[in-house]
């Protein structure tokens, strides 16, 4: 199984350079976050693009999963990063993983496990959406798509 999930809401650069989580962004990650805990329990591994937006909100989902430091920089996650390399990374993957990105990176690269190119139109995460992905004889599969609207589990 892979997790695509997009960091929460930001602040504006003119407010915060680094573009740290907004409070309403801190709350679209706790959502997603009890949305995956519930759906993907066994998650273990996080990766994200070590820009702090992202790290929050990987943390926020290392957190609901009871892996408080299960969360790491992986080079190469940035906004602007080729979606091929990660997809090159992801050929041999043996075990399940949760990538929390950008876009257009994490458009492009779930449009290239899918349909074998690039299409970053394909999946328009919005902040904080999450998208699981199954792999499959021949390929990857949408599992399901979670938006911030959808994440609520009670």
């Amino acid at each position: 199984m892979l997790l695509l999930v997009r960091h929460g809401e930001a602040r504006a650069e003119s407010e915060d350079p680094r573009r740290a989580l907004s409070e309403p962004g801190r709350a679209q990650a706790a959502a997603a976050a009890r949305a995956v805990r519930e759906l993907c329990p066994g998650l273990r591994e996080l990766w994200h693009s070590g820009k702090l937006r992202a790290e929050q909100t990987a943390r926020i989902l290392a957190e609901a999963l009871g892996r408080p430091r299960g969360a790491r920089a992986h080079p190469g996650l940035e906004p602007a990063a080729l979606a091929a390399r990660t997809a090159a990374e992801l050929v041999g993957l043996d075990r399940d993983l949760g990538i929390v990105g950008h876009l257009p990176h994490l458009g492009r690269l779930a449009a290239l496990l899918l349909t074998g190119r690039e299409a970053p139109d394909l999946f328009l995460f919005p902040t904080a959406g999450a998208l699981c992905l199954e792999r499959e004889e021949g390929g990857w599969t949408v599992r399901w798509f979670l938006t911030p609207e959808t994440c609520r589990v009670s």
